[in-house]
């Protein structure tokens, strides 16, 4: 595996952030402990020997400040408490629309702590809550019918919360960076359940369609199945004989959306892996996509990825075949500025929303969103945001919004309307 991107200026440290401000962060720091004073490692990890020798995850991690008596009473500022200078420079964020549809920005909410960076964004099956995963090992539940008013503050972790996905309405369950698997009230903030995998920092959730079964991932290179009603184990998937596996960590799980006997997780070592669920057996691959992030995601016949790295970055595969069907035109035109892909999700929506597909990530800070019928371009654009698109959602069809997890620790939502 090579550490060092010379792409870059700066050297870039595997579990923490470049050096350079001017240039994107191949992986977020999930590895240390939350930090309210913003430290990050700044020792670059030339090899991948450097790495596996040091002695543990938690060697030379910053010890977590004591946390505030009551971070329940903690509140996330709106859009409207924004610096002048930040609501200018959210109007320059826009650079160009499309006739088909207009999309508004509807709210930001400000991180828990100064240097949060939010790590994975999640509505609830009703639309009615969304749900951040912050790099400080906090949660913060939003309501949505309130202008996004904090509903709960969950504190998670010492490390950072990786992944959320809502069971349901009112229950959601989080991974974290120290192996944690929770199950929490999202509207109270309550812990319903917690297991863990031992020395295996996660990485990545998600859950079956019912619900029933969810997946993991992480650093030891194997997706992990669960059976949700008892919290045990079913399967560790892993390749063997002439089934390819992961041969390095893997940062995003997808159940299909209609068959939650169809699974795919994808990662570092540039594979993306499909997995039958009743079989428990990997059933086939595609090569070409480097996912560092929650840029997997399978609908209909097809999955869609995004990748971290300057070319050909959003790719998408038929699942009949495993073979790639299409390569998104990023620079549809002449010096366009690039994008490193964290996060790329279809719409969940229904009608004329029901096409699209957005797409996020570092450098240049972008999130776009594409019309599958018209790849040649895309239909809209926000870029220069104060920090990388680590996460995106869409609703789930009760309403038509799409939110964004971002390094600058807001979490923006859009309305689009067709």
């Amino acid at each position: 595996e090579k550490f060092i991107h010379d792409n870059y200026k700066g050297q870039t440290n595997v579990i923490g952030k470049t050096n350079d401000q001017g240039s994107g962060n191949r992986v977020p720091n999930v590895n240390s402990k939350s930090n309210t004073s913003g430290g990050y490692s700044s020792k670059a990890t030339n090899n991948a020997d450097s790495y596996n020798k040091s002695k543990s995850m938690k060697d030379g991690l910053i010890k977590i400040e004591e946390q505030q008596k009551e971070e329940t009473q903690q509140t996330l500022t709106s859009s409207k408490s924004l610096s002048k200078e930040d609501k200018e420079n959210q109007n320059k964020l826009v650079v160009h629309k499309n006739d088909k549809f207009s999309i508004s920005h509807k709210q930001n909410t400000k991180a828990f702590d100064n240097h949060a960076e939010v790590f994975s964004v999640r509505f609830s099956k009703n639309d009615i809550y969304l749900a951040a995963a912050y790099s400080t090992g906090k949660i913060g539940i939003f309501d949505m019918r309130d202008k996004l008013q904090i509903s709960s503050t969950i504190r998670a972790s010492e490390y950072a919360v990786t992944s959320v996905r809502f069971k349901g309405d009112s229950h959601l369950m989080s991974v974290s960076a120290d192996g944690k698997i929770s199950t929490w009230h999202a509207a109270t903030g309550k812990i319903l359940h917690t297991l863990e995998e031992h020395d295996n920092p996660l990485l990545c959730l998600d859950l079956s369609p019912h619900c029933d079964v969810f997946a993991t991932g992480g650093h030891d290179k194997v997706v992990k199945l669960y059976d949700n009603e008892t919290k045990t184990m079913i399967k560790e998937l892993k390749g063997h004989y002439n089934q390819t596996g992961h041969s390095n960590r893997i940062f995003a799980v997808n159940f299909h959306k209609n068959d939650g006997n169809f699974l795919a997780s994808g990662g570092w070592d540039s594979i993306v892996v499909f997995y039958d669920v009743r079989q428990k057996e990997i059933v086939g691959n595609c090569l070409g996509a480097h996912i560092c992030g929650d840029a997997l995601d399978m609908k209909g016949n097809y999955v869609l990825t995004g990748s971290w790295k300057q070319k050909e970055q959003v790719k998408i595969f038929d699942i009949r075949n495993y073979k790639l069907v299409e390569t998104v035109n990023w620079e549809y035109k002449e010096n366009d500025h690039t994008s490193l892909v964290y996060s790329a999700q279809f719409s969940k929506s229904g009608g004329a929303l029901n096409s699209y597909f957005a797409v996020g990530g570092s450098n240049i800070n972008q999130f776009r969103i594409w019309d599958e019928n018209e790849k040649d371009r895309d239909i809209f654009c926000c870029e220069e945001l104060e920090g990388a698109v680590y996460s995106i959602d869409f609703t789930n069809g009760m309403t038509n919004m799409v939110s964004m997890g971002c390094g600058d620790g807001l979490v923006r939502v859009y309305e689009i309307k067709d």
